[in-house]
C-alpha cells in the first residue's frame, strides 16, 4: 500500500448534520489493496474428506432431553474425532427425561453459532420447549444461513419447525438431516455430511 508523503488536507473530515456527504469525500482515489486469492476461497476449494476430527458440534439441549439420544450421537461423533459442546438455557447441569444428569458447557446467552461447524438437536420430551427460545431459533437460523450441517432427532424436529431449516415440515435441503428415532445409521449420515464441512448448494437459495 502506498503511503502519502504528506497528510491529506484538510485534516478535519467532520461532516455537518445537514451537509452533503459527497462534498466531504476524499479527493484521493482509494483502490482495493487486497488481491483476490482463489486458493483461500471456501467455495472454490470445498472440503471433501472422510474425517470430522476437531470439528465443533453444538448439542442444543435443556431439561427433559433424551439421555439416550445425546449419548448415542455424542459417542459416535467423538469416536470420529469431533468435539461436542452441550448448550442449555443455564450453566451447571440439566436433568434428562430418564433421570440422568448432563454437564452443560455453554448457555444460550453466550453461545454463538459461528463458533461451531454443525448443530444437533436431540430427542426428548423437554426439547420441544426450545422452539419458544429466541436464542435457539437465532442460533439455528445463523447456522442454516452459513450453510452448516444441521441434524435433529425426535422432538428436536419440532424445534426446527420454528426455523428456516424446515420447509412445510420437511428438510429445506440435504444439509438438514432428520430422524424420528435414535439410530446408529443416523449418526453415520450426520458424520458423512459433516465430512463436506458445509452444504454449499444452500447458498444459492438464501
Amino acid at each position: 500500500m502506498e503511503v502519502p508523503r504528506t497528510p491529506e488536507k484538510p485534516m478535519n473530515y467532520g461532516i455537518g448534520a445537514d451537509a452533503n456527504p459527497k462534498k466531504h469525500e476524499s479527493k484521493i482515489g482509494i483502490k482495493q489493496q487486497t488481491a483476490v486469492s482463489p486458493a483461500l476461497s471456501m467455495l472454490k476449494n470445498k472440503t471433501l474428506s472422510n474425517t470430522i476430527a476437531t470439528r465443533q458440534v453444538a448439542f442444543l439441549c435443556q431439561d427433559g432431553v433424551s439421555h439416550a439420544s445425546v449419548v448415542k450421537m455424542k459417542t459416535a461423533l467423538q469416536k470420529a474425532g469431533a468435539i461436542i459442546k452441550i448448550i442449555a438455557p443455564h450453566l451447571g447441569t440439566i436433568a434428562t427425561e430418564e433421570g440422568n444428569v448432563l454437564v452443560v458447557d455453554q448457555s444460550y446467552l453466550i453461545a454463538a453459532s459461528v463458533l461451531f461447524d454443525a448443530v444437533f438437536i436431540p430427542a426428548g420430551e423437554g426439547i420441544a420447549l426450545l422452539k419458544e427460545n429466541k436464542e435457539v431459533i437465532e442460533f439455528v437460523n445463523d447456522a442454516f444461513k452459513h450453510c452448516k450441517i444441521i441434524a435433529a432427532e425426535g422432538e428436536g424436529i419440532t424445534v426446527l419447525s420454528s426455523t428456516n431449516a424446515l420447509n412445510n415440515g420437511k428438510s429445506s435441503d440435504n444439509g438438514v438431516l432428520l430422524s424420528q428415532e435414535t439410530k446408529s445409521k443416523f449418526a453415520n449420515s450426520f458424520i458423512a455430511a459433516m465430512g463436506h464441512h458445509r452444504f454449499w448448494e444452500r447458498e444459492e437459495k438464501i
